[in-house]
């Protein structure tokens, strides 16, 4: 559920239906009455999906697995109208089942946070989908190009990182910090 000061409702979808299957209905609340939204489109049903809303763009933005823990991220964003269609998350991003989003509008992003993590036991950081990345290995190593701008003002910035490697018989996980310096 989210707020939609634009519109000044409050937007839900999703959630279970009377025989224990996942619904993708939309509903808004005026502060009086709630009315289902018909709307032309409607996201794809999602297992434990989560709602924040997008100030700059208004619309509420609808981030979810469609099948299930180890599934692929969706995002829908409905515009009070319609659900439109967003990127699906990078392969990075999938085995957070039941996660939280936030908008931050510092950095004009909506930040997927919590679940069933794919990074390691007690991980604090957040994971924002527009900068996740997959790799592909070649023979026995994978790699991935990094670029840090030429400003001054980076220097001292902390970034993290976080890693999944799937093997046909293993997974394991590690994480790095890096501060940016001389």
């Amino acid at each position: 559920m989210t707020f939609d000061p634009a519109r000044g409702v409050t937007v839900l979808v999703g959630g279970f239906a009377a025989d224990n299957r996942t619904n993708v209905e939309t509903w808004e609340w005026n502060g009086t009455t709630w009315r289902q939204a018909k709307t032309k489109t409607k996201p794809t049903s999602m297992t434990f999906p989560a709602l924040t809303y997008n100030p700059f763009h208004r619309v509420a933005v609808l981030v979810g697995e469609v099948g299930g823990a180890g599934t692929p991220i969706r995002t829908f964003a409905y515009d009070g109208t319609d659900w439109h269609v967003g990127p699906s998350a990078p392969r990075t991003l999938f085995g957070h089942q039941a996660p939280g989003v936030a908008f931050d509008e510092a950095r004009d992003a909506a930040v997927l946070f919590g679940g069933a993590p794919i990074g390691l036991p007690g991980c604090p950081l957040l994971v924002s989908i527009e900068h996740a990345q997959a790799m592909t290995a070649i023979g026995k190593t994978a790699g991935i190009v990094f670029p840090i701008p030429l400003d001054p003002s980076q220097l001292g910035v902390t970034v993290f990182a976080q890693a999944l490697v799937l093997g046909r018989e293993h997974a394991t996980s590690n994480g790095a910090k890096l501060v940016v310096g001389n």
